[in-house]
């Protein structure tokens, strides 16, 4: 089970290893998985802060670590594999998703690409720091789509509640503005012990679920 990734009591994570070759196929066929490599992405459309780099490369280090520490804004939530949910953290910063499993959003399932997608979240200054969220596809063979509708290979800005479907997974993606809520840090707050909250993702629980 990946640290970004919760499975409610009774559904159990699979363990598919896809991953992405140099040139952006899958290792495990023949074909490559990256149809449009030489797509440049915000030629003509929507710029998005963050979608320009490249979170995704051949040695690179795990995603997991590279977002580690982020604040967290909020969370994509399914059923499509289980009535029981499966949810994944989402944090300030790239969010990388797809079914390779150096992917900050591990979706095991057959028609997702190793790298199929990456949510980019950033605070806009001329919006009062709000949270700006944009999604594109990363060359997918199957697509991407925002509530009901194809992205293509541009981004896409994001909402709260909006239904993001990969593969054949159906996400809500759940957002958590502290600017929208108006909420703080409490300058009196007073910790009690030596709970680390630093690693939110990975707290084990009762029920053997990670957070």
């Amino acid at each position: 089970m990946t640290n970004y990734h919760t499975v409610v009591p009774g559904a159990q994570a699979g363990n598919d290893e896809t991953h992405l070759n140099q040139s952006g196929g899958k290792t495990n066929s023949g074909h490559r998985d990256n149809q449009h490599a030489g797509y440049e992405p915000n030629a003509n459309g929507t710029k998005i802060p963050g979608m320009d780099d490249q979170p995704y490369s051949k040695g690179s280090q795990p995603q997991q670590d590279q977002i580690l520490g982020k604040p967290i804004i909020g969370f994509m939530v399914s059923v499509s594999k289980t009535e029981e949910v499966e949810y994944w953290v989402l944090r300030q910063g790239q969010n990388t998703i797809g079914s390779g499993s150096n992917c900050n959003i591990v979706l095991a399932e057959a028609a997702v690409s190793g790298l199929h997608a990456v949510l980019a979240v950033h605070r806009n200054p001329g919006d009062n720091n709000r949270l700006s969220v944009g999604l594109m596809d990363r060359g997918s063979s199957n697509g991407t789509f925002v509530n009901g509708n194809y992205i293509g290979f541009s981004p896409c800005q994001c909402k709260n509640l909006d239904k993001i479907k990969i593969g054949n997974y159906e996400l809500l993606l759940m957002l958590f503005d502290i600017v929208d809520f108006d909420m703080k840090k409490a300058e009196s707050f007073i910790p009690k012990g030596d709970f680390d909250y630093s690693d939110r993702d990975s707290y084990p629980t009762n029920d053997g679920t990670r957070m």
